[in-house]
């Protein structure tokens, strides 16, 4: 055996070293993305459940402004802190999963949970269409780091709100 031979078999042991070790990286970074996804998901679930508390703590006030009543000061602050608390945890969830690169149902699940949530309550609808437009207008978002993302987001849950409307009209 030559040293021809010896170099081309240390080539070709090479070439398989380096196969062997991209196969390993990519089913390690398959992992590591599923880890990630189900982080993200539990995180969205904790804070879903935060916003559910508050939002039993205050019960009366979020019937009485979903029903018509007249708020006073202090009961209208409240209501809208509330409201763009759900808004603000679902943003967010829409944000961690365009950074994780979700795609299909799991991108547009943080909208469509909030526009069913919007259609439900048409207090918390005009107010996220209020801060909303605030957003848009204002130059200074408070937490939105992308306009487009920002303007992405609203897209997705108009639409679906809209969807939503549009089949609650009579036929």
């Amino acid at each position: 055996m030559d040293w021809d031979a010896v170099g081309a078999a240390g080539e070709i042991l090479g070439a398989l070293a380096v196969i062997i070790t991209l196969a390993y990286l990519s089913l390690q970074i398959r992992a590591m993305r599923r880890e990630s996804e189900a982080g993200a998901l539990a995180v969205y679930g904790q804070h879903a459940s935060s916003v559910r508390e508050r939002l039993i703590e205050h019960t009366d006030l979020w019937t009485k402004a979903n029903s018509g009543g007249a708020l006073t000061q202090s009961e209208r602050f409240a209501f809208d802190e509330l409201a763009e608390l759900v808004s603000v945890v679902h943003f967010y969830a829409f944000r961690r999963a365009t950074v994780l690169g979700f795609e299909g149902n799991r991108l547009h699940e943080p909208a469509s949970t909030l526009a069913e949530f919007l259609h439900r309550f048409p207090a918390a609808h005009e107010r996220w269409q209020a801060w909303q437009e605030a957003h848009r207008t204002s130059r200074h978002r408070i937490g939105v780091t992308s306009t487009h993302l920002a303007e992405k987001w609203h897209r997705m849950v108009t639409e679906a709100v809209s969807a939503l409307e549009s089949t609650d009209a009579p036929r």
